[in-house]
C-alpha cells in the first residue's frame, strides 16, 4: 500500500501560527493607523468600513478577534455583535466607541463582547485587550475540545461495552455483525460499514460472508456490488495488506490509492476516507472490517484503536462459531458412525440369531436322530457283554466296553451341545422363584455323589451361614452347582476332598456359593480359557480322563442367565476355588 496521505488542516481548537484580526470602522484614517500597528505586532488584519462590507466579509473564514465600532453609518455595532455571536461563535469581539457611553459598553459586554476600547485608541491598551481576547478564545476552544473529547470518550466506552456484551452473548457472527456495524458507523458519523469474512481454504481467500451498514442518505449499492460479486481479489486490497498487524489502518482518500481495486466504485458513490482493521483468528486472516466517510476525515488514535478492538471482538465470535461448527460436524460424523455401526451390530446380531436358530435346529435334529441310535447301540453292547459265554475272548470284551465308553461320551457331547445352544437362544430367560437354599445345595450335591464315591472323594456341604431362601431359577441353579461339583470331582485325585459352602456376603450384597477342591489345580495360563467350549485341561496328575470340554462353558452361560458372576482361584498341586455370586438373590424370612 502507498504511504497514507494526511491533510494539513489543523483540527478545531488548535491555533494557527498567525492570529487574525478584523477591523470594522467607518473612519479610514483610524483603520489605516490600527492596521499598520497591528500588522507590525504580528497580526493578520482584514478591514470593513460598513455593516454591508462586514456582511460580505462573513463569507470568508472567521477571524480570531473582531474590532467592532459601536456606531456605523448603515448598522449598529450591537446588531453586528449579535450576528457575530450567531455566525462566528469562536471570534472574540472588542467594541470601539468614540462617545464614552458606559451604558452602551456594558450592554455590549452583556451581549457577548470581550471588552471595549474608547477613542482615541490607546494602542498599548488595545494590544493588551487583544492578547487577553486571544487567550480567552484559546481557553474556550480548549474547553470545548475537552468537552467534545469527553463526550466522544463516553460514547466510545458505551459502544465498546455494548459491543463486548453483544459479542460475548453471540454464537454466530451473523447475530451481532449488523448491530455492531451500525453502532460504529453512528459513532464515527460515517455512512458505510462493512464486514467481510473469507473462506481461507479457497484460492485467493474467496468471500464467504458479507455484512453491510448503509446510511439511507445515498445509494451505495455500486460499491457493495463490486465488493461482493467476487470479481476482485479482496485479499490484495489495501485494507488487509498489513494483515500481520492486528491494528487498524486508514487512508484519507482511497480513490487515489494505488492497488485499491474498488477505487472507481468508491469515487462513484462519493466515498473518500477509509478505516480498516483485519479479523485474525489463530494467526490466520479470516476477514476485515472497513468503514468509509463521504468526505476527507482524520480518524484519531482512539477511533483507530476502537476499530481494532471491534475487529478483535468479532474475531472471538468467529472463533467460537468455528469451534461450534466443527463440534457440530464432529457430532454429526460420530452420530453417522454410531448409526452405521449400530446397523452393522444389529445385522450381525440378526445373522447370529439366524445362525443360532439354524444351529439349534441342527442340534435338535442331531439329538433326535442320534440319541435313539446311541441308546440302542449302548443297550446292545451291554447286552452282549452280559451274555457272552465264559470262554469268550478278552479282546472282544474290551472292545464292547470301549463301545460303551465312547457311546456314553458321545451322548454327553450331544446333550451338552444341545444344552449350550438352548442357553444361547435370544428368548432364553430365567424363571425366578424363591426356594430353600439348603435344599438346592443338597440336590446339586446328590448329583455328584456317584462320581465322588467311585473315586473315593469326600463331599462336604456347608449351608450353616446360608440365607433360608434364595430367589433364583431352581433347575438351572441346581444344574450349575452340579456342573461345578462334577468338574471339581474330576480334577481331584482319589481320597481327596470337594466341598460346597453357601452363605450371604454383605460386601457383595449377594448369595455366594463356593465350590472348592483339593485337586490338581489349574495353571495361571489356563485360567483365562477354562470357560471356553472344547477346552480340555491336562488331568494327568490324578484326575479323570478329560471330558469333551463343554461343562464349564455351559456353567458360564447359566451364570449369565442368572445375572450372576463367577470367580476362580487356583494353586497348582493344592486345589481350586470357584465362587458363584447371585446379586439379585436375597434371603427372605
Amino acid at each position: 500500500m502507498n504511504a497514507i496521505r494526511h491533510e494539513t488542516k489543523p483540527p478545531i481548537g488548535i491555533e494557527s501560527t498567525t492570529p487574525s484580526v478584523m477591523l470594522v470602522d467607518d473612519e479610514a484614517d483610524m483603520r489605516w493607523v490600527l492596521k499598520a500597528l497591528l500588522e507590525d505586532s504580528g497580526f493578520a488584519v482584514t478591514e470593513a468600513e460598513s455593516g454591508k462590507a462586514f456582511r460580505e466579509a462573513m463569507l470568508n473564514p472567521p477571524p480570531d478577534v473582531a474590532l467592532l465600532d459601536l456606531k456605523l453609518p448603515d448598522a449598529s455595532g450591537l446588531d453586528l455583535l449579535q450576528l457575530i455571536r450567531q455566525e462566528w461563535p469562536h471570534t472574540e469581539v472588542i467594541m470601539l466607541t468614540g462617545f464614552g457611553s458606559v451604558e452602551s459598553a456594558l450592554q455590549a459586554v452583556k451581549l457577548g463582547a470581550h471588552d471595549y476600547q474608547q477613542k482615541p485608541i490607546d494602542f498599548k491598551g488595545l494590544k493588551v485587550s487583544i492578547d487577553r481576547a486571544l487567550e480567552c478564545r484559546r481557553l474556550r476552544l480548549d474547553a470545548e475540545q475537552h468537552r467534545r473529547e469527553s463526550l466522544q470518550g463516553r460514547k466510545l466506552l458505551e459502544l465498546l461495552q455494548e459491543s463486548a456484551s453483544a459479542a460475548n452473548d453471540a454464537c454466530r457472527v451473523a447475530d451481532v455483525a449488523p448491530l455492531l456495524l451500525k453502532r460504529f458507523c453512528d459513532y464515527l458519523g460515517w455512512p458505510v460499514g462493512h464486514l467481510a469474512l473469507f473462506e481461507v481454504t479457497a484460492p485467493g481467500h474467496r468471500l464467504r460472508d458479507s455484512f453491510w451498514s448503509h446510511a439511507p442518505t445515498r445509494n451505495y449499492s455500486a460499491f457493495q456490488k463490486v465488493t461482493d460479486d467476487g470479481s476482485i481479489n479482496l485479499r490484495n486490497d489495501w485494507a488487509i495488506q498489513a494483515q500481520s498487524d492486528a491494528g487498524a489502518h486508514w487512508s484519507a482518500d482511497v480513490t487515489r490509492e494505488d492497488g485499491f481495486a474498488r477505487a472507481h466504485a468508491a469515487k462513484v458513490c462519493g466515498l473518500k476516507t477509509a478505516l480498516s482493521a483485519p479479523i485474525i483468528v489463530d494467526q490466520r486472516l479470516m476477514g476485515f472490517l472497513e468503514f468509509y466517510a463521504g468526505s476527507v476525515a482524520h480518524p484519531d488514535a482512539r477511533q483507530r484503536r476502537a476499530a481494532a478492538q471491534l475487529a478483535l471482538q468479532l474475531g472471538r465470535v468467529l472463533e467460537r462459531e468455528t469451534i461450534q461448527s466443527e463440534l457440530a460436524k464432529t457430532h454429526q460424523e460420530l452420530t453417522a458412525t454410531i448409526d452405521r455401526q449400530t446397523r452393522q451390530i444389529l445385522e450381525l446380531e440378526e445373522n447370529q440369531e439366524r445362525r443360532t436358530r439354524a444351529d439349534q435346529r441342527i442340534l435338535n435334529s442331531l439329538k433326535l436322530e442320534t440319541q435313539p441310535l446311541l441308546n440302542n447301540l449302548l443297550s446292545a453292547a451291554r447286552h452282549l457283554d452280559d451274555n457272552l459265554p465264559s470262554p469268550a475272548s478278552e479282546n472282544l470284551r474290551a472292545d464292547l466296553r470301549t463301545i460303551c465308553d465312547k457311546g456314553t461320551q458321545l451322548r454327553e457331547i450331544v446333550d451338552a451341545l444341545h444344552e449350550l445352544a438352548s442357553l444361547n437362544e435370544p428368548n432364553a430367560k430365567a424363571r425366578l422363584t424363591p426356594a430353600p437354599t439348603a435344599k438346592l445345595c443338597g440336590a446339586a450335591t446328590r448329583e455328584a455323589v456317584k462320581l465322588a464315591d467311585n473315586k473315593q472323594v469326600t463331599l462336604q456341604l456347608d449351608t450353616s451361614a446360608a440365607p433360608e431362601l434364595v430367589v433364583t431359577d431352581q433347575p438351572r441353579l441346581i444344574r450349575l452347582l452340579a456342573l461345578l461339583l462334577d468338574n471339581a470331582v474330576k480334577f481331584t485325585p482319589p481320597h481327596g476332598k470337594v466341598g460346597l459352602k453357601a452363605s450371604w456376603n454383605d460386601a457383595r450384597k449377594a448369595v455366594t456359593f463356593v465350590i472348592w477342591d483339593s485337586g490338581v489345580g489349574i495353571r495361571k495360563s489356563d485360567l483365562r480359557q477354562i470357560f471356553e467350549p472344547f477346552v480340555r485341561l491336562d488331568c494327568s496328575e490324578g484326575g479323570d480322563r478329560p471330558g469333551p470340554g463343554l461343562g464349564l462353558a455351559v456353567a458360564r452361560q447359566i451364570v449369565g442367565l442368572l445375572d450372576g458372576a463367577i470367580d476362580v482361584e487356583s494353586i497348582p498341586g493344592t486345589g481350586s476355588r470357584f465362587t458363584l455370586s447371585l446379586p439379585r438373590s436375597r434371603s427372605e424370612s
